[in-house]
């Protein structure tokens, strides 16, 4: 069975980020470059591996890969061996798959005070971490394993050209074709009002011109005020 280790300060000071990733890449033959990529899980199921052999199925372990679902299998697969190993521990898995740093730095951190305490001087050298994999790397997957999209990529909806706009209408002036019927003639009856009164008033310069005999004049007037 498994010693539990409950504090991260159990028998050697924490280790800084660089020399917790060359820890992991020495032991398991690896070339993680972040701490992030811890969060697949697949580091912590060949570490139980090699501190229990037997206590993890390593060949349902996905190394390599950038799906969240395949994590959430290996440390399913992690749980599972903590439990046959009777170690208390619970696996923040909701937290350690979103591959933030501080989660995933917290935890490999106990992992190695685990580790420590229940390394027992078993020989690393005849453990060929690369061999039980079948060759593959850990961490994120890249090129034809990265993970794909199912959902086309969204564009920018097109935007809607606006309408053209109508022709300014100098201010102070009147649309005649809003107006009542009855109002839209009055211009024309100016008009025509304008037109009789030119013509009387022609008709009298004629006639004091002499142009005219009188009896037409006469005939004007009674016309034009009769």
């Amino acid at each position: 069975m498994a010693v539990n280790v409950y504090s991260t300060s159990v028998t050697t000071e924490n280790l800084s980020r660089h020399d917790m990733l060359a820890w992991v890449n020495d032991c398991l033959m690896s070339n993680l470059t972040k701490i992030e990529e811890m969060c697949t899980g697949a580091a912590y199921c060949q570490f139980m591996d090699m501190l229990f052999p037997g206590s993890m199925m390593v060949k349902k372990v996905k190394y390599k890969t950038n799906l969240e679902h395949e994590y959430i299998q290996n440390f399913k697969l992690l749980q599972g061996s903590f439990k046959k190993m009777n170690v208390d521990k619970i696996i923040p898995i909701d937290k350690l798959v979103k591959g933030r740093f501080q989660d995933n730095f917290e935890f490999v951190q106990w992992f190695k005070k685990f580790f420590d305490a229940n390394y027992q001087g078993q020989d690393m050298d005849g453990y060929n971490a690369l061999e039980v994999r079948g060759g593959e790397q850990l961490g994120w997957g890249t090129g034809a394993n990265a993970p794909r999209s199912t959902h086309p990529p969204i564009t920018p909806a097109t935007a809607p050209r606006a309408p053209p706009q109508a022709l300014a209408r100098p201010q102070g002036t009147i649309n005649l074709i809003l107006l009542p019927p009855i109002l839209q003639l009055l211009p024309l009856l100016f008009i025509s009002i304008l037109t009789v009164d030119f013509c009387f008033m022609l008709l009298d310069v004629l006639c004091c011109s002499e142009l005219l005999p009188n009896s037409v004049l006469s005939t004007s007037l009674t016309h034009q005020y009769f």
